[in-house]
């Protein structure tokens, strides 16, 4: 396993997402990624499982037109194996609420032999996210 190329794909995902660019946030995927967002269904709009590009492109959307990086910093990246752990401290904004929070997150991903997300499971706050969100739901129902 390259560990060159998989923190280069997980340094161009960041950017991407910074960025709000959709197309490139899918890139570093492989058509059949899972993605997690850690928590309870029930307890938080966000917290879901996703499988598939066409999941992954409504999720992201989502996110992007959502949730603003005011600041994003990649506090580490960890590479080992085909596994990859990158702490990052942020200044977010949930555009449909006023005010922004700094949040830390934790996203371990997963690679192939070609340096393609496989998984990415996501740490958040999801206390936060769920008091600034309210009862609203966005794009398709939290999946299994």
């Amino acid at each position: 396993m390259n560990a060159t190329a998989m923190e280069a794909s997980v340094r161009r995902f960041y950017l991407a997402r910074e960025e709000g660019d959709l197309a490139g946030c899918l890139a570093v995927f492989r058509n059949d990624a899972v993605v997690h967002y850690a928590g309870a269904p029930e307890a938080c709009a966000f917290a879901r499982t996703v499988e598939g590009r066409d999941a992954l492109r409504v999720v992201f959307k989502d996110f992007i037109d959502l949730w603003a990086f005011e600041r994003l910093e990649l506090a580490s990246i960890t590479v080992g194996d085909c596994r990859v752990a990158v702490h990052i401290v942020a200044d977010l904004r949930f555009t449909l609420a006023e005010g922004s929070f700094r949040t830390d997150i934790l996203d371990l991903w997963t690679f192939d032999e070609a340096a393609r997300a496989t998984r990415l499971v996501e740490f958040v706050d999801t206390a936060m996210v769920q008091m600034l969100v309210g009862p609203r739901t966005f794009g398709s129902e939290p999946a299994t």
